[in-house]
């Protein structure tokens, strides 16, 4: 300070060394101020930096340690599992058995055979076939047939058609007395007869199903004989089919 304040400050600065030098870097060796050193920083610092690696690598070691001791441990601990644990196997021990022995009887032995069971045959019920056909002779002698009446016709016409009479046709047929002849009305007729007298008097039916004679028999208080007789039917028939026309005797 005294050396700026008379050289420097005052009015002889020119004298100055460091105005009359050309220096740019540096002072002057009589007047440069000495830098503080930097190695107590140093002798503090790169202590300490080894020390915090020293005991990284005391504690990575320590870990590593650590680890390699546990699984050395794990393995025992398996492999002293595995030996406890397996035990040999036995092999079966197989044991003779005694086949007994089997003795045939001299004395053979009848086999009973299976009988036979016979089924009785179920014999059919004879049945009757389809009737004639209108104005077709059918009965005993073939004296009797069933005629459809048509439209127009009249006793006269079937007086001259099966050469027989109104009071034939009337005996024989059940109409209502004075009661002309209707379109679809069925007649019994005997072609050839003109005797009135003692002649059986018939009920024209038609079978809409199956029937027995006998059921048919009673409906209409007649015989079975006779319905069997009239229809020429085999004393054998017990049921007619369905769709058949039948002439049933009836009392007067």
């Amino acid at each position: 300070m005294t050396y700026q304040s008379q050289c420097c400050i005052g009015g002889e600065y020119e004298q100055c060394p460091v105005y009359s030098q050309d220096i740019k870097n540096n002072l002057p060796a009589n007047i440069a101020v000495s830098k503080p050193k930097k190695k107590t920083l140093q002798r503090i610092v790169l202590p300490a930096v080894l020390l915090v690696i020293v005991s990284a690598l005391f504690f990575l070691r320590a870990d590593i340690a650590l680890r390699f001791s546990e699984v050395l441990t794990s393995t025992s601990s398996v492999e002293a599992a595995y030996f406890a644990t397996s035990t040999e196997t036995q092999l079966p021990t197989i044991t003779p058995t005694r086949t007994p022995f089997i003795i045939y009887s001299s004395t053979p032995t009848n086999t009973p055979f299976s009988t036979l069971t016979f089924t009785p045959t179920i014999t059919a019920t004879p049945v009757a076939t389809a009737g004639p056909n209108f104005a077709t002779p059918f009965g005993p002698d073939k004296s009797y047939l069933i005629h459809s009446i048509r439209a127009g016709e009249s006793f006269a016409a079937l007086e001259n058609k099966y050469h027989t009479t109104k009071e034939v046709i009337e005996a024989i047929n059940i109409l209502p007395s004075g009661s002309g002849l209707w379109p679809g009305t069925k007649l019994v007729i005997m072609p050839g007869q003109i005797d009135p007298a003692n002649l059986p008097k018939f009920e024209v039916v038609f079978l809409d199903q199956q029937m027995d004679v006998i059921e048919i028999a009673g409906m209409y208080s007649a015989s079975v004989e006779d319905i069997r007789y009239y229809n020429e039917l085999s004393s054998s028939c017990e049921s007619i089919p369905a769709g058949r026309w039948l002439i049933v005797p009836v009392l007067k």
